[in-house]
């Protein structure tokens, strides 16, 4: 069994009030009501990413993702069926589907493993995309879990809260242990994670805000950087998203990444990208 976590009553109100966002004023159904359709289909549903960690934190979450133990053809008509095709943006490949709102967005995703042994759609005429369903696993939601588990970058990020129980699950059995100890750490293989230069940002976010990388992470975070930072646009584009978002850590931010840059070659173009950054900003 996973190791679990139930928030204490002075952290309840978090999830009341996620349950009662919108995507947008315009929006026909709050998260929470999204959610109670889901589990009248006999879905299982989990709220993923950030949030869990936020919560578990005392933190209100800045946004939600949600995770579903369904095909996603069957995610993608649920998805049509409330909102305008207009507003949904699919990855079939990972068995995404995001929902585009004035004020933000809700990401959804099928458990992982059923995204990676799945057929996939084709990426147009998704509006067919129920034509394409696949039958069912015979695993359990929990059982697919431990497969998703593996597809989240960090132990922190590797947390769900289970909308049937109203527990914080661990599957890597590390991650609650890492947020309390406010270390960084990764459950996907650092192998697969070495082809994502994006990594590099999301690890330089963490040191930002007080977590302390082990070994590993601090091995690719090195090994890596540069070649992040030479990507312009990729890296330009993240680092708006940063400061829009994370303004009370960017000074910490800006001076992690120039600690951890190896050469004076990566400090220029960095000082470059935030001076720029700061400039529009």
């Amino acid at each position: 069994m996973y190791d679990h976590y139930t928030l204490p009553e002075q952290h309840q109100h978090l999830i009341r009030t996620a349950m009662t966002q919108r995507i947008d004023q315009a929006s026909p159904a709050t998260i929470g009501e999204i959610i109670a359709h889901m589990q009248s289909l006999n879905w299982s549903v989990f709220i993923s990413g950030g949030a869990p960690r936020d919560w578990v934190e005392g933190q209100q979450a800045q946004d939600i993702d949600l995770s579903v133990n369904t095909s996603f053809a069957d995610l993608y008509a649920f998805c049509l069926g409330i909102f305008q095709p207009h507003q949904l943006l699919t990855d079939p490949d990972f068995g995404l589907v995001t929902v585009l709102g004035s004020e933000y967005k809700l990401d959804i995703n099928i458990l992982r493993e059923a995204a990676f042994t799945m057929p996939v759609p084709p990426k147009v005429g998704l509006s067919q995309s129920h034509q394409h369903d696949v039958s069912q696993s015979a695993t359990t939601a929990i059982t697919r879990l431990q497969a998703d588990v593996l597809s989240r970058d960090f132990a922190v990020n590797a947390l769900y809260y289970c909308c049937d129980s109203g527990h914080i699950l661990d599957p890597s059995k590390q991650g609650l242990s890492d947020l309390k100890h406010r270390r960084l750490s990764f459950v996907m293989s650092a192998q697969r994670l070495a082809h994502d230069n994006v990594v590099c940002i999301r690890i330089l976010q963490f040191i930002a805000r007080g977590f302390e990388p082990n070994e590993e992470v601090k091995t690719l975070l090195c090994a890596r950087l540069e070649t992040a930072v030479m990507q312009q646009q990729e890296f330009q584009a993240w680092l708006a998203v940063y400061i829009g978002t994370h303004k009370a850590y960017y000074p910490q931010f800006k001076a992690c990444a120039y600690h951890y840059a190896a050469s004076q070659t990566v400090k220029n173009r960095l000082q470059h990208y935030f001076s720029n950054m700061e400039s529009e900003s």
